[in-house]
């Protein structure tokens, strides 16, 4: 069975924990999965995450750990590096046999694959393989920079102005009651031994909002941080310490050669990130090193909450992609 287990990986001023999603009866010197979560660097929690991807690590025996981050703005492109690093550090020596350190494969969901991809291009040794879920790998894309309305109207300043507050605690993702805009809070009881979706699990009753008022508003306001930050031209000058694609194109074809192989899931209809965000880094890196699988039609993380075995439109696409990426670990790890 899949089990869960959750256990601190850094201390940075704070304790930051990581989920463990492990079989019971887990495989010493398999691969392990680092899923850094979606919402913009700024919101969600490190328990959204996709129950296909779930699924995906169990059967193939990878420990899937799910990390917390610190949470922009009131900590910087630093923090995060902190952050990502020791999740990285913690993930190579996660439950090793005989002191030999597990190969990583590094899984982003939308902003967090901006993490995902920052430990492509820095972290020693490098990834197994990358794997982006709609992921943003860099914030210089002409899209960050234009004034863009993701929204019928802009969103005012008034509506962020508590998560902007520089007196306010630095803070990790967290559970929202009820989900965060229908991602799936995942729960290992929702899966079979075999790792096929239990048909008869029913969610447990939500849990009641313990939240203070001033609470509530800080964490609706930074659940519009990204599209406000979009519409005022601010995500390349908040990222560019760690934005690869600043540099990208002006790396030596041996340089690029070494960038992890890369695997892609994206929706052509994605409004929040487009497509030539995940296009654009095949380009630089070729066809060879990065693979992009399309989802006619789909918008942004709308994957987030399914099973792999759901026939819903846009599941071929991720289910390719699972076959890809599996691919690309095996032949890694020969």
């Amino acid at each position: 069975m899949l089990e869960k287990i959750t256990k601190v990986y850094a201390n940075h001023g704070m304790p930051i924990e990581c989920d463990i999603y492990t079989p019971s009866e887990p495989v010493p010197d398999a691969p392990v999965a680092l899923f850094f979560h979606a919402g913009a660097l700024s919101g969600w929690g490190r328990d959204c995450v996709p129950p296909w991807l779930a699924q995906t690590c169990y059967k193939q025996k990878w420990p899937l750990i799910s990390a917390s981050y610190r949470l922009m703005p009131q900590t910087g492109t630093d923090g995060l590096a902190e952050d990502v690093t020791a999740a990285y550090d913690f993930a190579q020596n996660w439950d090793c046999s005989d002191g030999k350190k597990r190969r990583v494969i590094v899984v982003g969901a939308s902003a967090g694959f901006f993490l995902a991809s920052y430990l492509g291009r820095t972290a020693n040794p490098p990834p197994l393989a990358l794997f982006s879920i709609a992921g943003i790998n860099s914030f210089t894309d002409p899209f960050y920079s234009s004034s863009v309305l993701v929204t019928p109207e802009p969103t005012p300043y008034s509506a962020v102005a508590p998560a902007l507050d520089a007196d306010s605690p630095l803070v990790v993702g967290r559970s929202i009651p009820n989900g965060h805009e229908n991602a799936s809070i995942f729960r290992p009881e929702a899966l079979l031994e075999d790792g096929t979706r239990d048909p008869d699990f029913q969610l447990p009753v939500a849990e009641e909002d313990t939240r203070t008022e001033a609470e509530k508003r800080l964490w609706e306001a930074r659940a519009l941080l990204y599209r406000y930050f979009i519409h005022q031209n601010r995500w390349p000058a908040l990222t560019a310490a760690l934005d690869g694609g600043r540099e990208w194109r002006g790396w030596e074809r041996e340089r690029k050669g070494k960038w992890p192989r890369t695997v892609v899931v994206h929706g052509s209809g994605d409004a929040a990130v487009p497509l030539r965000v995940s296009e654009e880094l095949r380009e630089v890196m070729g066809g060879q090193r990065v693979e992009v699988v399309v989802a006619e039609g789909q918008d942004h993380l709308f994957e987030r909450a399914m099973f792999l075995e759901e026939q819903r439109p846009g599941m071929d696409a991720v289910r390719e992609a699972v076959a890809k990426l599996v691919e690309v670990v095996n032949k890694g790890v020969m």
